[in-house]
């Protein structure tokens, strides 16, 4: 890689450690009385599923960064053996998110059930945020395979226009900007939520 490129991975990298450490964010203990159940365990599913998505997509990100000093370093075949190693775990990373998309469905489905006109509209907006984020979450993770395949050409000599790598790395990058905007609504949205019910 050029030394653009290895920049571009490092930016990366620290990019989506500000997604991995919001996703989790807004699940707080409430008093939950008045609240219909399902909402209360699809936040705490939620919650869960989250923490999940959020360590697959650091170790993935992580690996990422080993990967690219690997390649500096000329270990190709330890590169191209973690290379295939983040493939393999391609499914697992989707599935994390399509877990975290059926608890926030469950909210949405239970968000109706809401007495609080105001909480209501609330939790709405928090749900929309986070379904939002997930698909980018999708999207990312389609865009972090897309990488790997380059990034292997590269390793096995095939060496493809390195623009192809620096785009998709500027994709990823949109991505991960888009997921924390939407994870900082999410967030907002939920505090605000948690406000309104403390106070009736």
């Amino acid at each position: 890689m050029t030394k653009t490129t290895k920049n571009a991975l490092i930016g990366i990298v620290a990019l989506a450690i500000v997604f991995a450490a919001l996703i989790g964010t807004g699940v707080i203990n409430l008093n939950s009385a008045n609240l219909p159940q399902d909402f209360v365990s699809g936040r705490k599913e939620a919650a869960k599923a989250s923490e999940q998505v959020s360590k697959l997509f650091k170790k993935s990100l992580d690996n990422l960064s080993v990967i690219a000093r690997y390649e500096r370093e000329g270990q190709t075949q330890d590169a191209l053996d973690l290379l295939q190693e983040e493939k393999d775990n391609s499914a697992e990373r989707n599935n994390a998110a399509i877990e975290l998309a059926k608890a926030i469905d469950k909210m949405a489905q239970a968000s109706k059930q809401i007495e609080s006109s105001d909480a209501r509209e609330v939790a709405v907006e928090a749900v929309s945020s986070q379904v939002a984020a997930i698909t980018h979450m999708l999207a990312f993770n389609n865009f972090f395979d897309r990488l790997h395949e380059q990034i292997q050409r590269k390793l096995e000599g095939e060496d493809p226009n390195i623009l192809t790598i620096e785009s998709t790395l500027n994709q990823l990058n949109e991505e991960v900007e888009e997921i924390n905007k939407l994870n900082e609504e999410f967030t907002n949205s939920l505090r605000e939520f948690d406000k309104i019910v403390r106070m009736q």
